[in-house]
């Protein structure tokens, strides 16, 4: 089977992007995904931590606080729609094709239902992303141990 015009223009523009050489190891990314989002990081040293970049991503919940008590919405409508997209779809993908995705997808699934838990995972591959693009180096499978009390 050939390849798209997509993947011909990607390995023919971004062959030198180091980014999408990280970004292509974690579970769910592919050729396109994986470009989209080195495209649109750019740098990731511009996030000082993970939970920054996931706001970036548009994966964290709104908060409202009223009364002293704090509640938690849908996701943030501000950030990056394309990263926060690419995330999401990865992480579909990763729950097929990754055992610590799986387990992870399911453990969340179990608590919150489907959705929450997709969004869980999209978030957990960001910081994952985040870890591998600052230290420069490639995804590596480990097992999941669940936390337990």
């Amino acid at each position: 089977m050939g390849e798209t015009p997509a993947e011909v223009w990607i390995d023919k523009e971004l062959k030198n992007n180091h980014l999408m050489d990280i970004l292509i190891t974690l579970p769910g990314f592919g050729k396109i995904l994986s470009a989209l989002e080195a495209l649109e990081i750019d740098d990731i040293n511009r996030f000082s931590t993970p939970a920054k970049f996931a706001s970036y991503c548009a994966l964290i919940p709104s908060t409202f606080a009223s009364g002293g008590k704090v509640y938690h919405g849908d996701l943030i409508s501000t950030g990056n729609r394309w990263i926060r997209y690419s995330f999401i779809e990865a992480s579909w993908v990763a729950t097929r094709s990754s055992y610590y995705c799986r387990a992870y997808f399911e453990r969340v699934k179990y608590r919150k239902g489907s959705n929450v838990a997709i969004v869980a995972l999209a978030r957990r591959l960001s910081e994952i992303a985040y870890k591998c693009l600052k230290e420069r180096r490639v995804y590596e499978e480990r097992p999941y141990i669940p936390y337990r009390r």
